[in-house]
């Protein structure tokens, strides 16, 4: 039985590659060793084994859905694989922190309807060294990875 085992904030799920293998991992997992899954489990294990989009099409759909403003943050971003400083990206992003804001809320809310934590596109993190504190930016694994996918060319950003 081929078993792929996903790990997200909710928990963890399966997913099978039949039916028949999902309603045995459900049996296995109830006790229920004997004369077959319930209607219920067998509910389940079509759910378990609905079609998951690739990472590659899930990342080129998020890419594509965002508005011009937050493909050009993106993009900009990228330019820093190492990180980036808040006040040292506004400056190159041409637009204020106050603005990020709805820029990164439009990139998450697409995201999360797309199965994808926005950690794993944007890392945006509160440091604090002495009494300097400040926000840095980093581009997320997922958009690392799939940076080729980016669509349209560079954008001014709308005041």
């Amino acid at each position: 039985m081929a078993v792929r085992v996903i790990w997200q904030d909710g928990g963890p799920y399966a997913l099978c590659d039949t039916p028949e293998e999902a309603a045995r991992l459900l049996q296995l997992g109830s006790g229920d060793q004997g004369k077959g899954a319930s209607a219920n489990a067998t509910t389940s294990a079509e759910l378990a084994c609905r079609e998951v989009p690739d990472e590659g099409e899930t990342m080129t759909a998020i890419l594509t859905r965002i508005n011009g403003n937050a493909r050009n943050f993106l993009r900009v971003l990228l330019g820093f694989p190492g990180g980036v400083s808040g006040r040292d990206f506004e400056t190159a992003v041409g637009i204020g922190a106050v603005k990020w804001g709805g820029t990164i809320g439009g990139i998450s809310k697409i995201a999360k309807k797309s199965g994808v934590p926005v950690k794993k596109l944007i890392i945006s993190e509160f440091r604090a060294e002495g009494s300097r504190r400040y926000r840095w930016l980093k581009p997320g694994p997922l958009l690392l990875k799939h940076r080729q996918k980016l669509p349209g060319k560079e954008e001014a950003l709308a005041g």
